[in-house]
């Protein structure tokens, strides 16, 4: 298909790649000094993602066992891993997929 000037709709469109969620809150860690990511996330937040990353003792965890850990729902670390990844995308400017 040929857009406006003869060129191809489709080559003028550049695809941008969004960070996969957990790279941007690996990413978020390393980036934001500790008194930042305290004012973007609470304390729950920050828990499940730093288990989920491995920053709490070098071991990354799984939903099932981060549930266990802090007595909640699987759907709960699922819920509170998502809003913490929003939070930190947005204090890094970013969009997540």
């Amino acid at each position: 298909m040929r857009g406006i000037g003869g060129k191809s709709a489709g080559n003028s469109l550049e695809r941008v790649e969004k960070p996969q969620p957990l790279s941007l809150a690996k990413q978020a860690f390393c980036e934001l000094d500790p008194a930042q990511l305290h004012e973007v996330l609470d304390p729950r937040e920050q828990k499940v993602l730093r288990l989920k990353l491995g920053f709490e003792d070098g071991r990354r965890y799984k939903n099932s066992e981060i549930k266990i850990e802090m007595g909640v729902g699987d759907e709960r670390v699922r819920q509170i891993e998502s809003r913490a990844i929003l939070k930190l995308a947005k204090a890094l400017g970013m969009e997540v997929e």
